[in-house]
């Protein structure tokens, strides 16, 4: 949400600056030094960096369901895919996936699928890809037979005949595994002493959040929105115009700044259950900025 393109920073007295950081690490560790005032991250990486010490809090929601989508390279055979999930599961046994990062949540989200059809990892070779314009790379060199990753690569799949979405979790048809996540898949995180110190700007700046996710969410601001993201995104390639629009329409509709507490304390359970969280004792109640817009008020 590029809320200083429409004014809402200014809005609320406050100057917005959209800062892009290559990787969630990075724009954890900006935040902490305090050259970012916030940065949007996947909740689990912001709960294990909690869980090993880092002092920041969620102030916000950012999207409601998790931004993740499985493609899979068309030449591949799978046998399976008509049955839908879960039996498509066992169709990636023996295959080559790529993820954003191992370790990351693009590897998370894979493994909770595989295991929720009951399939086992081990039969699955995982690799890291980066992001969309390596992973599609990986898919036409044939390194990889499918990919977890985010927008806009499942956008680009659906326009080529390189690969094709396979299961989409912003849909509302996601299986119910990742649904306990909903309310809190994508999160903006703060430092709790920049909290502490400037309390009134962090909540100024949970307004105009606010504030920008009602326009975005309004229909009747449709086309101001995409013709927002082309100022930012650029692609060569064919269908390049539709590849984006469907991509930014998509993030739009998974858009939620309000909280759900529950989807907060089941990303805790599930990395406590994968045993990936640090020495420190993780409150989900207690990582929620005390003046974050959540369902419980």
């Amino acid at each position: 949400m590029r809320v200083a393109d429409e004014h809402f920073c200014a809005d609320h007295g406050l100057e917005c600056e959209p800062v892009f950081v290559p990787s969630s690490s990075q724009g954890l560790q900006a935040v902490l030094g305090e050259s970012l005032d916030v940065a949007y991250l996947g909740t689990d990486f912001g709960v294990r960096a909690a869980s090993n010490g880092s002092g920041v809090k969620i102030i916000s929601g950012a999207s409601d369901r998790l931004n993740l989508q499985l493609v899979k390279r068309s030449e591949v055979d799978w046998p399976t895919a008509e049955a839908g999930y879960p039996e498509m599961m066992k169709d990636f046994a023996g295959k080559t996936v790529g993820v954003s990062g191992r370790g990351a949540s693009t590897e998370i989200a894979f493994g909770m699928l595989m295991r929720d059809a009951g399939v086992e990892l081990d039969d699955v070779t995982i690799i890291g890809v980066g992001g969309p314009a390596t992973a599609l790379g990986a898919l036409r060199a044939s390194q990889v037979d499918a990919v977890m990753l985010f927008q806009p690569l499942p956008a680009i799949c659906d326009f080529s005949d390189v690969c094709e979405t396979s299961i989409d979790l912003t849909k509302d048809d996601r299986p119910e595994v990742v649904k306990q996540f909903d309310g809190a898949a994508t999160t903006i995180w703060a430092a709790a002493s920049a909290l502490e110190e400037r309390q009134e700007a962090y909540k100024a700046y949970n307004a105009a959040l606010n504030d920008a996710a009602a326009w975005l969410t309004d229909p009747a601001n449709e086309e101001a929105a995409v013709e927002m993201a082309n100022g930012y995104i650029e692609l060569n390639m064919d269908n390049a115009a539709e590849i984006v629009r469907d991509g930014v329409l998509e993030q739009i509709a998974n858009t939620n700044t309000v909280l759900e507490g529950e989807g907060v304390a089941a990303f805790v359970e599930l990395l406590n259950e994968r045993e990936m969280l640090g020495d420190e004792d993780v409150n989900p109640d207690n990582l929620i900025w005390e003046h974050a817009p959540t369902t419980a008020k």
